[in-house]
């Protein structure tokens, strides 16, 4: 009777063992079909939406402790954004966090911009990571190296002290050995459950009859030797051009940022506005076109 119960007491944890590994294996397939069921579903609400997007394959890997879907032929076109291709575009799924996707990018995307032409974005390594909570997405960062600068950091996430309000914050700098070149903003989009409408030939539309503006909470450039902070608030206007002001202070002297604005004249350091309106962005004695963010098939009458 002792014999039988040492070997059941062998047996017991070699079964559980099994047990687990037959469970995890059903859970990790089970993980993978909801997983391209979801982004089945997100593709057709984009498209319910006029976005254009999809993909031509999808292989699942990383069997047993990781989750990988590996798109092929992925694509996403939303007006005005241009249009995103990627020839492999790898997605890894947090089995614990089934909402948290982080896509790798290093293998390079694509994008068509308005002219037509197209252009590579093939860093050394990137990654966006993306949470969900039920449909509503809660958080975007995007981390990219040696393209389409040194170091680009992006975060994307509700603001939370405005309703309908969006945070996004962008960091982009040179090398870590060279931080003379480096321009961090804060910018607070409101209205945004309007970005979801669409309209045909006119998608910002609906956010510019909301009200939509951009506050630009933060602003901070630094420029070899100059240095800029500012604050200030853009909108769009009837032609979809940018249009406001952001008061500027300057410091450091104005020498640097002469170099970037390609040697024209600008005062020594102190306070300065940069305005956008009718079509022309100007800084002190500087001007250049602002050009609308996508030509309108019908232009308002109104309109100049």
């Amino acid at each position: 009777m002792s014999i039988h119960r040492q070997r059941l007491g062998l047996y017991i944890p070699w079964a559980l063992f099994a047990l687990a590994c037959l469970g995890w294996t059903a859970f990790w397939f089970v993980a993978k079909d909801q997983a391209i069921r979801r982004l089945d579903a997100a593709i057709v609400s984009a498209k319910a939406r006029g976005i254009d997007a999809g993909y031509g394959a999808v292989r699942a890997s990383g069997f047993p402790l990781h989750l990988t879907l590996t798109l092929t032929g992925a694509h996403l076109q939303a007006s005005p954004l241009p249009r995103f291709e990627a020839k492999k575009l790898p997605v890894s799924v947090n089995l614990v966090d089934p909402f948290h996707l982080i896509v790798d990018l290093k293998d390079g995307v694509r994008w068509t911009g308005r002219d037509g032409a197209s252009h590579e974005i093939d860093p050394t390594r990137g990654a966006m990571s993306v949470h969900w909570k039920g449909r509503t997405m809660t958080r975007v960062s995007i981390d990219l190296e040696g393209a389409p600068a040194p170091r680009m950091l992006v975060h994307i996430r509700p603001d939370a002290r405005t309703p309908d309000a969006w945070q996004v914050a962008v960091d982009i700098s040179g090398h870590e050995t060279d931080l003379a070149e480096r321009v961090r903003i804060g910018v607070v989009l409101d209205h945004t459950s309007a970005l979801a409408q669409t309209r045909a030939g006119d998608p910002l539309g609906p956010w510019v009859d909301a009200g939509g503006h951009a506050n630009v909470e933060a602003l901070d450039l630094d420029w070899h030797g100059s240095k800029v902070t500012g604050a200030g608030a853009l909108r769009l206007d009837a032609l979809r051009r940018p249009e406001g002001a952001i008061e500027l202070q300057i410091t450091g002297g104005a020498d640097g940022l002469m170099a970037l604005f390609g040697g024209q004249s600008l005062k020594s350091s102190g306070a300065a506005t940069l305005r956008a309106q009718d079509g022309t962005w100007r800084l002190g004695d500087i001007s250049a076109p602002a050009r609308p963010l996508y030509p309108l098939s019908s232009p308002p009458a109104s309109a100049d």
